[in-house]
């Protein structure tokens, strides 16, 4: 995806899966957009999503099947999703693999996923996560005086989280305007 953007709100995303392939589910995501002039944050969405199977390597993304058990399926959040995403400009870290398992998840519900521009930041610190990682859910924690559940560590809403050193916010656990 080409970098372009203009005016279009700035929405850092990640999303956790049950695994690498077309088959596979979405467990969770998480979507912080920005004021793409001030990067002030002007909405939050964060949750876990019910993937009607498995949830994959749970030793990777700390999600168990309790945690989603009583969490909406793709289709309860497909719109809200679709609201957040379409036409922004995306940064992700993987952004192919991350736009590419909503593309899957959004052609199941028969609904068009038209991203904008993305910036992905894997590519441009040529780093994995683990050592491109500054808001990682455990240094989160410690600016803002929480201690990291083992459920919360390597989870997307950790990773997705927007600070700006002067104000750090908390990811929310619901969507919430600002």
């Amino acid at each position: 995806m080409a970098t372009d953007s203009g005016n279009a709100p700035v929405v850092v995303f990640d999303c956790e899966t049950t695994g690498l392939g077309r088959h596979d589910r979405i467990v969770e995501i998480a979507v912080v957009t920005l004021d793409p002039v001030t990067l002030e944050i002007t909405d939050e969405y964060d949750t876990l999503v019910n993937p009607e199977r498995d949830v994959g390597p749970v030793g990777l993304h700390g999600i168990t099947p309790p945690m989603v058990e009583a969490a909406p399926v793709f289709e309860e959040v497909v719109a809200a999703l679709a609201r957040r995403l379409h036409g922004r400009t995306l940064v992700s870290h993987n952004l192919p693999f991350d736009v590419r398992m909503l593309r899957y998840e959004f052609e199941r519900m028969g609904v068009a996923f038209s991203p904008g521009a993305g910036v992905c930041t894997q590519k441009a610190t040529r780093q994995k996560l683990s050592a491109a990682a500054t808001c990682s859910a455990s240094s989160w924690s410690t600016s803002t005086a929480r201690s990291p559940t083992p459920a919360r560590r390597h989870r997307c809403s950790g990773r997705c989280c927007v600070r700006r050193s002067s104000r750090p916010r908390r990811p929310s656990a619901t969507s919430r305007r600002r």
